[in-house]
């Protein structure tokens, strides 16, 4: 073998293990998964999504791809800890240190959709006796500061009780059938019907709320509804930071991070059509990937640290940083989940 063929070998099999780029940070494969399912194939369900459970060591990520299946992975051992398998396809899930939480879709024969809690060591329903059910359940967020479980249904924000038998305040918004929903912890940000973005403050009774207003409202009109019609993409900061990733479905993309409402946006291009974005605020890092199976690292100042070719097997769904920061986990088409280590 020649030298040039050395060299080659020698760049393809870095590339699969470490990247590192512009700014001080570098990426590696940690693990990889496989979940009993594809996703985005909407054969009994089209739900995709990757969360983790908020513990001291960020160990255990939990999977749901296209299925009525949830699966955990401990990332340091490189296991299956436990699944939990449903008659109805899920439509939300979020998680905290104890329990995650699933949300099924209507039984073909009540028409009633549920919420159960499985506990995370085992995997077993802890759904507590006498739990208030909402109606058409659409997004799930877990957020200690406003007491804990927060469900979106298609016209309310449910902002349930430390047992689960009652809502603490129900917060009316311009529903829509499919409401896309992120947060950082402390507000929630959604897309109302029309075309308006509504910031929320579940704290204090969960009354305050604001429409999107001035720039933020020519962000929502122009950009969010118009260009990119998937609020995921679109993660808003306590601080009045934005982070935007917007694409045209299938090959390049724009990428926008706001400082504030008031600052124009700093723009950067993507190659990544069908764009999924994870954000991590308290550490300032924003990562994209898509249908490029490329994965790009910025921080939420626009700030390109890291660009990893082929970083992801198949196109991705579905991505998120742990709580502490140390893991990013990005759930592909051909349900694999490849999961990160940040240095």
């Amino acid at each position: 073998m020649n030298r040039r063929a050395v060299l080659a070998v020698f760049a393809v099999l870095m590339a699969g293990i470490v990247c590192a780029a512009r700014g001080e940070v570098a990426v590696r494969v940690k693990a990889d998964f496989k979940v009993a399912g594809k996703a985005g194939d909407g054969s009994g369900g089209h739900y995709d999504k990757v969360v983790w459970v908020p513990t001291e060591d960020d160990r255990v990520v939990i999977v749901t791809a296209g299925n009525k299946m949830v699966q955990a992975f401990d990332v340091v051992s490189g296991k299956e800890r436990w699944r939990a398998v449903y008659d109805r396809s899920i439509v939300a899930m979020t998680s905290n240190m104890a329990h995650v939480y699933v949300a099924l879709e209507a039984g073909a024969g009540d028409g009633v959709e549920s919420i159960r809690r499985v506990d995370v060591a085992t995997g077993k329903d802890a759904t507590p006796k006498g739990m208030l059910q909402p109606f058409l359940p659409r997004a799930m967020l877990w957020m200690p500061m406003a007491g804990g479980l927060c469900v979106v249904t298609q016209a309310e924000v449910w902002i349930y009780s430390q047992d689960l038998t009652g809502v603490e305040a129900r917060i009316p918004y311009e529903g829509s059938g499919y409401p896309e929903v992120t947060s950082d912890g402390k507000t929630i940000l959604l897309w109302e019907r029309g075309g308006r973005c509504r910031v929320i403050w579940p704290g204090a009774g969960g009354s305050a709320t604001a429409a999107l207003t001035g720039k933020w409202r020519e962000v929502a009109d122009d950009k969010i509804v118009t260009d990119a019609p998937f609020l995921s993409n679109a993660f808003y900061e306590t601080g009045g930071g934005m982070v935007r990733v917007i694409d045209n479905s299938w090959s390049t993309g724009r990428i926008y991070f706001h400082a504030s409402p008031v600052k124009e946006a700093r723009e950067e291009p993507s190659e990544n059509g069908h764009a999924i974005a994870a954000v991590d605020w308290s550490r300032k890092r924003v990562a994209v990937s898509g249908t490029s199976k490329n994965l790009l690292l910025f921080t939420t100042a626009g700030e390109r640290q890291l660009e990893m070719r082929d970083a992801v097997r198949s196109r991705t769904y579905s991505m998120a940083f742990s709580p502490g920061g140390k893991w990013l986990a990005a759930l592909g088409e051909d349900g694999s989940v490849r999961v990160f280590e940040m240095e």
